[in-house]
């Protein structure tokens, strides 16, 4: 369920004028990312050269540059690790690295921990889990790897091994971790979603959604990780909410068919174990999902809105039901709003010409906003420029 009412009443100010984020005029920038403490951004376009920004010593200027030389082809995508000391990268040239960031009197160093190899096809995205235990690169291949981060032998240096190797049936878009357990989602070409959870030493499929009729660009979870918002090719926005499982039991009976159902059984139908049928149902009777899961499903659609494929979406940490999107050259900002039956997304507002170009990127601050600093947003699009807006709502909880 969606609102249709309108309030214009928020305001998103450039307050950045239009940083240039590549080397030439006009060439795109790809991706940016907030330093976790929200005072620094990285951004990466035509070529291998990351750069960073800050608004510490007042107005927005570039700060260092990381020459990612070891690379062939053009950066792609950025993720900074919890604790701000770790950038990884991704690139077209099917390769990842991690650099770690050293701030000192004479500037910004980033000598490099590592290069990852293995996907056949570029790299489109990059995200480390809350925990910093996990890395997850995702790629055109169709693949996700999965890396533990783990302490080498000497106890200084660390090692990057791969624990999982996951994937779709079409190329992986982009990948996010929950933002309180190691579980990752995943958008494809296929047009799902699907979430990955660790058992043992296995990362295993917990969830596949499906719902959007064509590629998923981007995932963006709620800082509770109760919900999250896809958004796609299709020109829609999703929501979709978590309810964990009741506590289940096995019911079972004798079934002289049991191989005969087997041989048809699909997804919610009866399935073989033994000679017995067995499905899992609550004390309360309902059938339920494995043990130890989350059933995710769509509660509300934003349609009508976009005139263009969406390219991101972004989940703001300080306001309570508050997403942007990036389409076109515009950014847009929805709410949320009532309570229980009554909670629709009303748009809040419409930047329609917010870069020149096509905008690639929208990333929140990670440092939630107040009614009255408001929360910064940052954007980069084709026009070879980074913006950081701040928005300003009436409706700050």
């Amino acid at each position: 369920k969606f609102s249709s009412f309108l309030s214009f009443m928020d305001t998103l100010e450039d307050v950045s004028r239009a940083l240039l984020g590549s080397d030439e005029d006009d060439s795109t920038v790809w991706c940016i990312a907030w330093h976790p403490e929200g005072k620094l951004i990285a951004s990466c376009g035509q070529g291998v050269v990351v750069r960073f920004w800050s608004s510490e010593s007042g107005g927005w200027r570039q700060v260092g540059e990381l020459d990612a030389n070891e690379h062939s082809r053009t950066i792609r995508s950025l993720a900074w690790r919890g604790d701000g000391d770790f950038l990884a990268v991704g690139s077209f040239d099917s390769n990842a690295s991690v650099f770690r960031v050293v701030r000192t009197e004479k500037g910004m160093q980033f000598p490099k921990v590592t290069r990852l190899e293995g996907h056949e096809n570029e790299v489109k995205g990059v995200a480390w889990s809350t925990s910093g235990e996990f890395l997850a690169t995702c790629s055109r291949d169709k693949s996700i790897f999965i890396y533990d981060v783990c302490p080498a032998d000497d106890g200084c240096e660390v090692e990057y091994e791969v624990s999982g190797v996951v994937s779709h049936n079409q190329d992986v878009k982009t990948v996010v971790w929950h933002p309180k357990e190691d579980m990752l989602f995943s958008g494809s070409y296929d047009d799902t979603i699907k979430i990955w959870g660790h058992s043992g030493d296995d990362w295993d499929c917990i969830h596949t959604l499906g719902g959007h009729i064509s590629t998923i660009w981007s995932l963006a979870i709620s800082p509770d990780g109760d919900e999250f918002a896809s958004c796609s090719q299709d020109r829609t926005v999703k929501i979709w909410s978590k309810a964990s499982t009741t506590s289940q039991m096995a019911v079972r009976q004798p079934d002289p068919f049991a191989l005969l159902r087997a041989a048809s059984a699909g997804a919610g139908a009866f399935s073989a174990i033994r000679g017995y049928l067995h499905r899992q149902w609550s004390r309360s009777g309902q059938q339920q999902s494995p043990a130890n899961s989350s059933v995710w499903s769509c509660v509300a659609t934003l349609q009508g809105y976009h005139k263009r494929p969406i390219l991101a979406v972004t989940w703001l940490p300080g306001l309570d039901g508050c997403i942007a999107t990036a389409s076109g050259k515009a950014i847009r900002v929805f709410r949320r709003v009532g309570e229980g039956i009554e909670r629709s997304w009303c748009l809040q507002m419409v930047q329609e010409m917010a870069h020149s170009l096509d905008v690639n990127h929208v990333t929140w601050s990670p440092s939630c906003g107040d009614s009255e600093a408001g929360a910064l947003l940052a954007s980069c699009g084709d026009d070879g420029t980074v913006k950081v807006w701040r928005y300003k709502s009436d409706m700050w909880v």
